[in-house]
């Protein structure tokens, strides 16, 4: 399932399979690359875990995870940051054209 929230503060991502992790974060490099993006990984549990960074370098942190034995496991939130004021006007303006604003 992936909820995506209100997109002026940030997008939170909730994936119930791992494996779309490295791919989803290839996407984000690509169309996003200077965003910041935080990987969240069994939020409230034992093993609690929360990587920042770009999420080209991220994606090649995890890529390198998933090869190892146990792999990445677990239930993952990935957040990405806000977009910058610049960024916010420019879709502001995009979506008043496209008569979506």
């Amino acid at each position: 399932m992936i909820r995506v929230y209100h997109p002026l503060l940030l997008k939170v991502l909730h994936w119930p399979k791992t494996t779309l992790l490295v791919a989803a974060l290839s996407v984000i490099a690509e169309v996003l690359p200077w965003r910041e993006v935080a990987v969240c990984r069994e939020l409230t549990k034992l093993h609690e875990e929360v990587a920042r960074g770009s999420a080209a370098e991220l994606r090649e942190r995890f890529a390198a995870r998933a090869e190892e034995p146990g792999g990445v496991r677990g239930e993952i939130a990935l957040v990405i940051d806000a977009p910058g004021e610049t960024e916010a006007a420019a879709g502001a303006e995009e979506g008043a054209a496209s008569g979506c604003g």
